[in-house]
């Protein structure tokens, strides 16, 4: 968990975070739910969605009030890494697709996790999924996932609960992938791999 923040915190410093950056702090959370008071309680606690889109965020952090969360909408930010949501175990859905993602880490408490969304992201390997033993829907696309070969895949087959799968668009190159890899998940059903050179 310490090399976790460490890599975070490197990220973030990379990205070039400063004074004028977005930030969830409690302030901004307390005045935010008051002014979608149709939306929200203005109890976090209460609140079982959160709609933090487009709103230029580099890090998650202060989501631990809300108790109850079960869907998380954050996408199209400028997050580098997954943290801040080791308490949000009741999390079904989370949305983290369209930001700077370079590595799936942080998740290992979301063992309610249904649907887990990180498309569009700078991820190379799948990994560090084992603790999300009731996803079904996990979409990967537009990654750059396959650039170390199949090993980079691998990783999927520790989320045994696979319905379906996006991983289109990515690099991944060799064909095997599909007998080593994904006829390996038994409950797959739906699998999106266009855009790979291993279709080819």
């Amino acid at each position: 968990l310490r090399r976790q923040r460490q890599m975070c915190i490197r990220d973030r410093e990379t990205n070039n975070e400063d004074d004028t950056t977005p930030r969830l702090t409690p302030e901004y959370i307390k005045k935010f739910l008051r002014s979608n008071d149709k939306t929200y309680y203005s109890t976090p606690e209460l609140n079982d969605a959160l709609y933090l889109h487009f709103k230029g965020f580099q890090k998650i952090e202060n989501l631990h009030i809300f108790k109850a969360l079960k869907c998380l909408y954050m996408e199209s930010n400028a997050i580098s890494c997954i943290e801040g949501l080791d308490q949000l175990v009741e999390m079904r859905t989370l949305y983290l697709h369209e930001n700077m993602i370079q590595k799936i880490s942080g998740l290992d408490n979301l063992v309610n996790l249904r649907i887990l969304n990180l498309s569009g992201n700078r991820i190379s390997k799948i990994e560090n999924l084992k603790g999300l033993v009731k996803l079904e829907n996990l979409q990967l696309a537009n990654n750059v996932i396959g650039k170390e070969g199949i090993s980079d895949l691998t990783g999927v087959l520790e989320v045994p609960s696979l319905v379906t799968l996006d991983i289109a668009k990515n690099y991944i190159s060799d064909p095997l992938v599909l007998e080593q890899v994904f006829a390996k998940i038994p409950k797959l059903a739906l699998l999106y791999f266009m855009g790979n050179d291993a279709t080819k």
